[in-house]
């Protein structure tokens, strides 16, 4: 994510990602169990993205992004030193990352900071434009915001994190 960096991220050894991964997974066990009944799952996306065909991917989820629209997006805005085409793309990844959590395993629910919200935002919608489900994503430091559709509002106060729906966040009701 170049969400807050001036040059491009650092490319990690396959060594180094598993070791984050046993990190995170450490961390995230003090909030969820990873055994027993309804036991949280941990996947790895390179499952998914590593066989991916670079065409059908431009097809199924290329197609859905405006590359004006990501422009505008604040973790872009702020690039001193100029944006690569590996970088750009981690918007489209991690949205297509959500999309097949959501088609696998019926995940509904995606957690980040500010500087995954443009990305949280995106995979929401490309999960309502391919399958018309609804997902929540969970940003723990943006300021809580009052929605015109009290209705159709999910936002829920869990500890010190707001849920949201895509509606929710651009205004866009069915």
């Amino acid at each position: 994510d170049p969400s807050g960096r001036t040059d491009m991220r650092s490319m990690m050894t396959k060594e180094t990602i598993q070791h984050n991964v046993d990190c995170f997974k450490k961390q995230m066990a003090k909030f969820v169990r990873f055994e027993g009944e309804n036991a949280a799952i941990l996947v790895n996306n390179a499952d998914w993205l590593l066989d991916l065909n670079y065409i059908d991917f431009l097809r199924e989820v290329g197609a859905n992004f405006s590359v004006n629209r990501m422009l505008t997006a604040e973790c872009y805005k702020q690039r001193e030193k100029g944006l690569t085409f590996l970088e750009f793309n981690y918007m489209l990844m991690q949205s297509y990352d959500f999309l097949v959590l959501n088609r696998k395993y019926g995940c509904v629910l995606q957690c980040g900071g500010d500087d995954q919200w443009s990305n949280m935002l995106a995979g929401a919608d490309l999960i309502r434009r391919n399958s018309g489900n609804s997902v929540l994503f969970c940003n723990g430091s943006m300021p809580h915001r009052r929605f015109p559709n009290p209705a159709r509002r999910y936002t829920h106060h869990m500890a010190d994190c707001r849920l949201h729906s895509f509606a929710e966040a651009t205004g866009h009701y069915a």
